[in-house]
């Protein structure tokens, strides 16, 4: 995110200091533990979450996030990573942990991170995307739940980037 709104950027590392944060530890939940994904997390605190794009745990986040144990009684925000549309055919979206010098193709990277007992964190929703056309318009009617949100949403992704790819080979 830039002064003039998103930009796609291959040289440069967006990077963000969180100024009021007294510790930060990052967590990679694997496999079975991702449900657990807020057990390390601070008293008082805020945690962000990184998910490759298109892994077992983005689709295991995506599903079931609403039913993890005490997901919502604190700030937790996040981006699903990925790669330019062009590499999809040979590069995959990864996570990065620099405090291990690792590389994850699954699994999410959580930094959980403490506060101050005088701050709190506030989470806002920035969208950068506008419909297209190309697709149906979403709505939903009725009570539905987060998990339901997050499903439609996935497989509406997966059904574009099928439609707009059909010369690439498919995703996997």
């Amino acid at each position: 995110m830039t002064e003039d709104g998103g930009q796609v950027d291959q040289k440069n590392l967006l990077v963000t200091e969180i100024e009021a944060a007294e510790d930060a530890r990052p967590v990679l939940y694997e496999g079975e533990e991702l449900p657990s994904l807020t057990k390390d997390r601070f008293e008082r605190g805020q945690s962000v979450i990184l998910i490759p794009a298109f892994s077992r745990a983005h689709e295991t986040y995506a599903i079931g996030a609403a039913e993890f144990p005490g997901l919502f009684d604190q700030p937790f925000m996040g981006w699903i990573t990925g790669v330019a549309l062009d590499d999809l055919e040979r590069v995959r979206p990864m996570v990065f942990d620099s405090s291990r010098g690792t590389a994850h193709e699954d699994g999410a990277l959580v930094l959980h991170v403490k506060l101050p007992a005088d701050r709190t964190a506030n989470v806002e929703i920035l969208n950068l995307f506008e419909q297209d056309g190309f697709g149906p318009e979403i709505s939903f009617t009725g009570p539905v739940t987060f998990g339901e949100i997050a499903y439609i949403l996935l497989n509406q992704t997966m059904v574009r980037l099928q439609l707009h790819g059909q010369e690439q080979a498919p995703v996997a």
